[in-house]
């Protein structure tokens, strides 16, 4: 039976939250970076879009593990494994100028998101029922969409800092002349 007056249950709300907002701000940072990455790493860009590509592949395949891990370890237990091995991988990719081990903390970083995204409805199971579960199950899924927004804001915050136009702009004129071409 849920405690409708445990606030631990309002404590795991916003972390779960957090972790959802967090997930998504790393998940999509490299997009902007990509320049800077292909150049430091003296990498191809289509190198540089496996780092990014890599993360969805095997989010999505241990997203299928999550629940027949959390089934032998419990949804706390998976939770705080997936954040783990998020923190790690992100230490690891952040941290060395090899694209290898680049690529190998990109990968660590995925199977930690493909672990903790599917508990994020799970752990809200386990505190909140009726209408307050539906709405917190809600809010805890826009987190992915408020954390690209996030790093949005805060890409476009720093170009404009450093006097560079905002990275959508250098994005679309690609598109723009694409759309464009005549042939």
């Amino acid at each position: 039976m849920i405690n409708d007056s445990d606030p631990r249950r309002w404590v795991m709300a916003i972390i779960v939250y957090l972790g959802a907002v967090i997930l998504a701000v790393i998940w999509n940072a490299i997009g902007p970076m990509m320049l800077t990455i292909t150049n430091e790493l003296e990498i191809s860009f289509a190198k540089a879009g496996l780092l990014s590509g890599i993360v969805a592949l095997v989010l999505g395949i241990f997203a299928f593990v999550s629940g027949t891990v959390s089934g032998a370890l419990g949804i706390k237990n998976t939770t705080c494994l997936g954040i783990t091995f998020m923190s790690v991988g992100c230490m690891i990719s952040g941290y060395t100028a090899d694209y290898n081990i680049v690529l190998l903390g990109r990968v660590i970083f995925s199977v930690g998101a493909g672990l903790f995204f599917p508990m994020l409805g799970a752990v809200i199971m386990q505190w909140f029922e009726g209408n307050e579960l539906l709405i917190l199950n809600s809010i805890n899924f826009s987190g992915t969409a408020v954390g690209g927004v996030a790093r949005c804001a805060a890409n476009l915050w720093r170009n404009l800092r450093c006097g560079r136009p905002p990275c959508s702009l250098m994005h679309e004129r690609p598109a723009v002349k694409l759309i464009n071409w005549n042939g």
